[in-house]
């Protein structure tokens, strides 16, 4: 496939939604790019415990 076919089915992000990692200051380039993965992987360890929770604590036979 050639890129404008690419491009037709919208698979290239705009220019308005991507970051320059290559030139100016990094700092915060790096912290945008970790703040995400950050929460997401907080969510992740609350939705853990959350299962852990309810698999050995509550709900259980006595």
């Amino acid at each position: 496939m050639y890129t404008e076919d690419f491009k037709d089915m919208g698979v290239f992000m705009s220019r308005e939604n991507s970051v320059d990692m290559l030139s100016g200051p990094i700092t915060g380039k790096i912290l945008i790019f970790v703040v995400p993965v950050i929460l997401s992987g907080v969510l992740q360890l609350l939705f853990n415990a959350a299962d852990i929770v309810v698999f050995f604590g509550g709900g259980g036979r006595k």
